[in-house]
């Protein structure tokens, strides 16, 4: 039986993980909030796109197949606005 990714990933030593995040080419995306904040950044490898937030990078990142990001970045989302 083959364990999820999510099994893996929590299994990984956490300094591996932070040795591949400094490996990688990571982007902030262009729909960042105006003040700074909400942003992620994303980092492409052969066939996975690694997702972080940009104020947390040293707290880890996801990873999902290029198959998912795309159904999510092409995915339009209701956005509002807290008071």
């Amino acid at each position: 039986m083959c364990a999820s990714h999510r099994e893996v990933a929590a299994r990984r030593p956490r300094n591996t993980e932070q040795s591949q995040a400094q490996r990688l080419s990571w982007v902030k995306s262009s729909y960042s909030g105006g003040e700074g904040g909400e942003c992620v950044e994303v980092a492409v490898s052969p066939g996975s796109v690694h997702i972080r937030d940009s104020k947390g990078t040293g707290r880890g990142f996801f990873t999902v197949s290029q198959a998912t990001w795309s159904a999510l970045s092409t995915t339009p989302v209701a956005v509002t606005e807290e008071h």
